[in-house]
């Protein structure tokens, strides 16, 4: 878990990034996402879904996997427009 922290998102530099968990929340995801240990994504998980965010919420950056493991991919995936602001998130 040591070595996931000190990869900070590639795109704003300032936080490690966190899972993207998607699934009806229990009471211990509600508080891991409370204290930023992980993203909530929604009820629903599709193919395409992304499964690593940045918790920054001016960056608001997510990836359909670990950025620092097939970089050809991630430079192909930021290419692509991005969303502005956290989408894979909601507020409790």
């Amino acid at each position: 878990m040591a070595f996931l922290k000190s990869l900070r998102c590639p795109r704003c530099g300032s936080t490690a990034l966190l899972p993207i968990l998607y699934g009806f929340p229990s009471a211990k995801l509600l508080e891991g996402m409370r204290s930023k240990r992980l993203i909530l994504g929604g009820d629903h998980l599709i193919e395409s879904c992304h499964v690593w965010g940045c918790p920054n919420d001016r960056c608001g950056a997510s990836y359909r996997f670990f950025p620092y493991d097939r970089v050809d991919e991630w430079m192909a995936d930021q290419a692509k427009p991005q969303p502005a602001g956290p989408h894979y998130t909601y507020e409790l």
